[in-house]
């Protein structure tokens, strides 16, 4: 009896997750009720508060699971022995294929920025510490550049991806490519990778220096 009721509960709040991501991604974080949460997931009012306390604890949730997936998705995170190469492909696919399987994800961050909300989501900024660690441990192996800032190569990274994921359908219709099977994801990648290494590695810098 016991067990029944927790998986009522648990198959309650997960159905009031999905529907409040959708909405959110819909309708931005203001244009969103709790009534209407309740409506779609099949749910009440009372029982989205009993779960999450408010609709700002609901969108909280909501943030979490969507970086509680990311982590699932990427299984592991960058080894501090993986070359830098490794580490540049590992989070570009990674990242493009995450956002692909998760289209709400580039919604929610439009509405967030509108919004005026700049905090970091739940667990991103582990991430990216995690991230900024790896691209200063290349550095200092003399893998890239020493001029180069951790920091803003991590932002143009990560501003790289979600831009991409973003427009891309529209640079694609209007330039009349066809992203058949995600071919062109693959070389938005591969090109990607190619820029920022031609650009980045300590010999490259070293033959135009000559």
């Amino acid at each position: 009896m016991g067990k029944g009721r927790v998986r009522n509960s648990e198959t309650a709040k997960a159905a009031i997750l999905r529907a409040a991501e959708e909405l959110f991604a819909e309708r931005g974080f203001s244009g969103v009720s709790i009534s209407s949460i309740a409506e779609r997931s099949g749910s009440s009012g009372p029982l989205i508060m009993f779960h999450f306390r408010s609709k700002k604890g609901l969108y909280s949730a909501v943030k979490k699971s969507i970086m509680d997936r990311y982590c699932r998705h990427l299984v592991q995170k960058p080894s501090e022995a993986s070359s830098f190469r490794s580490f540049l492909q590992d989070i570009l696919e990674g990242m493009i294929s995450f956002y692909k399987l998760n289209p709400s994800l580039v919604k929610l961050s439009k509405w967030s920025m509108l919004e005026g909300e700049c905090e970091p989501w739940p667990g991103e900024a582990d991430w990216h510490h995690l991230y900024l660690e790896r691209i200063e441990q290349a550095r200092q192996r003399g893998e890239i550049r020493g001029d180069i800032s951790p920091f803003r190569f991590m932002v143009i990274i990560t501003g790289a991806v979600h831009f991409w994921c973003e427009y891309h359908d529209h640079f694609l219709h209007d330039l009349g490519y066809d992203n058949k099977n995600g071919e062109e994801d693959e070389k938005y990648i591969a090109e990607l990778e190619s820029l920022l290494l031609n650009g980045l590695l300590a010999d490259t810098q070293a033959k135009q220096s000559q």
